[in-house]
């Protein structure tokens, strides 16, 4: 999740322009934070935006959205999320009724950074909703996911397809049946994006959907992985390499051997050394950050110093029978068939998720016969010692799909 509305700034005035498990049970809607277009424009003025031009920027009404979803083994969980509609809008907007667009979120450590918890807690509008909502007059819902918000005391299903799709899905269906009780007029336009892991969910999200039948008008996954044993086979690599691992490979593999060793009934310490496997519950509580996250592990991979163990490793990559390789596998995204229009952002300075697992996944994609798809490249024009990396790439893509979708829904 973006948490800084300054960095909106210069790109934005250069870019302006089925059943289910939650349809027995009872949604709840809590109204979070209320802003006029005014004060839209005012929050952005204070991050240094003082030029609006012609661009209309709509009021922002954020909702909690309290409903029920099933994770991984198909039991019922408590899950929340942010539903938020544009007020103040035009008269074509009212007769037409809202486009959703999902968003799913990055990775989080810290569950005050989930999107309806973040919002409830900080009483701040989030950019990726100020861009869809009070920009593009789009009515945008992010699920908190399994493990955040009101189901923040479930171990968080990081990069598994089933619970995330689920949990985006049932969102998207609590937030239809909330609309329709509180007269907030929907059409049938729904779009899907969502960046890092959250890239990963709209893809899985995708999936399940045309498994479902349910139609989805266009899809944009950012910086994503989804090929998660090209993803660990980059990590692991790192083991024959004498280079201290990146933050990022080291955090979000404890996260991934955490949430797994878990829902498969593993043992964490046949994977994570027993000193730092016995930290992670408290460590993947929602109260550290990544910084104190990263603190307590070593910054090596492997070897005598290291986080793995190196008989793990040489398992997996030896043995097929490897359980969580047969795991990630289950998990992977990449290989089928889509009919709707997709289009994949990446940057190729991506330092977390690799761009040439985002072209695997286009080729094969392609060769499955998905004829809608396309793989764009955000910094293709930056010299090579200037490729914008994760962090760097997250606003452009965000951008490139808000205005996608706009000229999609505006034809």
């Amino acid at each position: 999740m973006l948490k800084s509305i300054s960095i909106v700034l210069t790109t934005c005035m250069i870019l302006v322009g089925c059943g289910n498990s939650s349809s027995n049970h009872s949604v709840k809607g809590e109204l979070l934070l209320e802003l006029s277009s005014k004060e839209i424009k005012d929050t952005l003025r204070s991050a240094g935006w003082t030029d609006f031009g012609d661009s209309k920027i709509y009021g922002y009404k954020a909702y909690k959205i309290s409903y029920v979803t099933k994770d991984e083994n198909d039991k019922e969980v408590n899950a929340s999320g942010l539903f938020v509609i544009p007020t103040e809008v035009d008269e074509k907007i009212k007769e037409d009724g809202f486009s959703l667009v999902s968003y799913g979120h990055g990775t989080l450590s810290l569950n005050d950074n989930a999107p309806s918890v973040y919002t409830e807690k900080e009483k701040d509008p989030i950019v990726s909703a100020i861009i869809f909502s009070s920009f593009g007059g789009f009515a945008t819902l992010q699920a908190d996911y399994i493990g955040y918000g009101d189901s923040q005391k479930q171990i968080h299903t990081y990069i598994m397809k089933k619970s995330l799709a689920n949990a985006s899905i049932d969102f998207i269906n609590a937030v239809k049946k909330f609309a329709k009780r509180e007269n907030i007029k929907l059409n049938k336009k729904l779009f899907i994006t969502g960046y890092s892991e959250g890239g990963y969910t709209a893809m899985a999200t995708l999936q399940e959907l045309e498994k479902r039948g349910t139609p989805v008008t266009a899809t944009a996954p950012l910086a994503g992985d989804f090929n998660l044993n090209d993803a660990a086979d980059i990590i692991f690599g790192l083991k024959d390499k004498n280079i201290i691992a990146s933050t990022y490979s080291r955090t979000y593999l404890s996260l991934a051997t955490l949430a797994y060793t878990k829902i498969y009934n593993k043992n964490i310490e046949s994977i994570i050394k027993k000193p730092y496997a016995k930290k992670m519950d408290k460590l993947f509580d929602g109260k550290h950050s990544f910084e104190q996250i990263e603190k307590s592990l070593p910054t090596y991979i492997s070897g005598e110093e290291g986080l793995v163990r190196d008989d793990f490793i040489d398992d997996y990559y030896q043995n097929e029978n490897n359980w969580f390789k047969k795991a990630l596998k289950k998990n992977n995204v990449d290989n089928w068939k889509a009919n709707t229009p997709i289009h994949i952002f990446h940057c190729e300075g991506d330092d977390q998720s690799s761009y040439e697992t985002a072209q695997k996944t286009y080729n094969q994609m392609i060769e499955n016969g998905s004829k809608q798809i396309e793989l764009i490249t955000l910094d293709s024009e930056q010299a090579e010692n200037e490729k914008w990396n994760h962090d760097e790439c997250e606003l452009p893509a965000l951008l490139s799909s808000f205005l996608w979708f706009k000229e999609i829904r505006d034809e």
